[in-house]
């Protein structure tokens, strides 16, 4: 492919942030990106992680590509030693210019981390600034919430929840923080994915579900386990907004691809919808093709709570190709969005597994920027730009396809837009 700089078409990149991009060299290790967002003054907030140091960095560069001198006393970036959690991969921006930081991968907590807006911790935040919850501490009631349906678990009842395994989804809206995850009790195939939410302080928000949190199940489908694949926010304003999970039945290790999905919503409340998807039949659960999606990357929620699940499908037969399915809000599929089919594009022979991406634009101008990572001979960042009527824009980038180079990167790159 051409070299996009010299045709100054939409999609190149931008030479008035620094000539096109930024590096990470100020932290002084070998950093990778992990997230990055837009800052409610239009600046751009970078989380990292090194290889070569604990912690992680929180970078903030301006619109024109400098390190933003209002931001940790004039460095531009901090090197944050967390006490609970050294691999924290998730960041979001809230609506007073504060932000989270979230993740980690232990096993028993839950944790997140407020920051002010200039990147000093947010001491009044959980304990110290951080909010930590304990996944031994949620009890798993029977009778009211979980249901284990195979006997050598029936002693499970009434106690803490096992292990968290595998990653945690967080999503930020408003003042709440919901942390998203799947519980283990030893076997592979037997899992349950769990919400929970905090209030504004970091505790547990019982105003959700009467105790901050509930286990998903998958009653009248006949599905005892599940885990949780992504989720996203759909807003209505304060108090109404609706999280949205995407869950996949949990199966033994030889058959992990062939189980089921499902979505499924939750109101503000804590309390599943019984009619989305349809008119209640199906308890609230919209259920994807399992052949639609070899894996699953990103669920979005654009502005009208119109929903897009993206990932990679094996569909036609001919190889991996990125993929994504449109629903309406109410969780139908959406006709509007390529005729209601299943959306297939190849971005790179033999390789067209989209990574993220983001919903850009209001109303009937919204666009969706899908980015990928492609291992190749060289390691290649690619763009593609969609039309909320499930066309691609041939006059981004070069056939509708914008790809870099990504120097100096590895054999992976990791790809995220937020916009």
């Amino acid at each position: 492919m051409a070299n996009q700089n010299q045709s100054r078409r939409p999609g190149d990149l931008n030479p008035a942030f620094n000539g096109g991009k930024v590096t990470l060299d100020h932290t002084g290790n070998t950093a990778f990106v992990l997230r990055l967002e837009q800052t409610t003054d239009a600046n751009l907030l970078v989380l990292s992680r090194s290889i070569d140091a604990r912690g992680y960095f929180l970078s903030q560069f301006t619109p024109q590509g400098e390190r933003d001198p209002s931001f940790a006393d004039g460095a531009g970036f901090v090197h944050v030693v967390d006490p609970i959690s050294q691999d924290r991969d998730r960041l979001h921006v809230l609506k007073n210019g504060s932000f989270l930081v979230t993740g980690g991968s232990d096993s028993e907590l839950l944790s997140a981390s407020r920051f002010h807006a200039d990147g000093r911790l947010d001491s009044s935040y959980g304990e110290d600034g951080h909010a930590v919850v304990r996944v031994s501490e949620l009890i798993f009631d029977g009778r009211s919430g979980a249901r284990i349906h195979t006997p050598e678990h029936k002693s499970a009842q009434d106690k803490g929840l096992p292990p968290k395994t595998g990653n945690l989804i967080s999503i930020a809206d408003g003042d709440s923080l919901y942390l998203v995850f799947t519980v283990g009790w030893g076997a592979y195939d037997e899992l349950l994915a769990v919400v929970v939410r905090l209030d504004n302080q970091g505790k547990l928000d019982r105003a959700f579900n009467g105790s901050g949190y509930v286990a998903v199940t998958l009653a009248g489908t006949l599905i005892p386990f599940n885990y949780a694949v992504e989720a996203a926010l759909q807003t209505e304003g304060a108090g109404s907004s609706k999280l949205v999970i995407l869950v996949k039945e949990s199966l033994p290790f030889a058959t992990p691809y062939e189980g089921q999905q499902f979505l499924l919503r939750y109101d503000a409340k804590g309390k599943q919808d019984p009619f989305f998807g349809g008119n209640g039949n199906d308890q609230g659960f919209v259920r994807i093709d399992k052949d639609d999606f070899y894996v699953v990357n990103a669920l979005w929620v654009d502005e009208n709570g119109a929903l897009k699940v993206l990932g990679a499908s094996v569909k036609d037969g001919i190889g991996l190709k990125g993929a994504i399915r449109g629903y309406t809000a109410e969780g139908q599929v959406d006709t509007s969005f390529n005729r209601g089919e299943l959306l297939l594009k190849e971005i790179v022979p033999g390789y067209g597994n989209w990574h993220g991406g983001a919903f850009y634009g209001q109303g009937k101008e919204a666009r969706m920027v899908l980015a990928t990572s492609v291992p190749t001979d060289v390691a290649r960042i690619a763009v593609v730009r969609l039309v909320d009527d499930g066309n691609f824009d041939e006059t981004f980038g070069e056939q509708g396809i914008a790809a870099f180079d990504a120097e100096d990167s590895g054999v992976l790159v990791l790809a995220q837009l937020q916009l």
